[in-house]
């Protein structure tokens, strides 16, 4: 699975933010092992991360998983696309009027 920005970097939207620290950025080709997931950097920015591939040891609707987005009201689970598909997920809007 490909996750790509095409407005805000990945990690830099509002709610984003609240989960993460100030370090720099990963650099591209970066690789994470989480246990259930691996991910790689395939391309950023100096605005920050702009796309991640994700590999699943489990198939992606395995209970292990789950993939969440805010709607603009609430947190919502997604179903990830089929292979070869995409789903476009809007940026959330500022938590509150006037928000950075």
């Amino acid at each position: 699975m490909v996750l790509t920005s095409r407005s805000v970097p990945l990690l830099e939207a509002h709610l984003e933010r609240l989960f993460r620290t100030r370090r720099a950025a990963p650099s591209v080709g970066a690789r994470y092992d989480a246990g259930l997931f691996e991910a790689e950097v395939l391309s950023a920015d100096d605005a920050g991360l702009r796309s991640v591939r994700f590999r699943f040891p489990f198939s992606l609707d395995d209970q292990r998983y789950r993939f969440l987005s805010y709607d603009g009201e609430t947190i919502v689970q997604l179903t990830p696309p089929a292979v070869g598909r995409s789903l476009e997920i809007s940026e959330p809007p500022a938590p509150f009027p006037g928000a950075p």
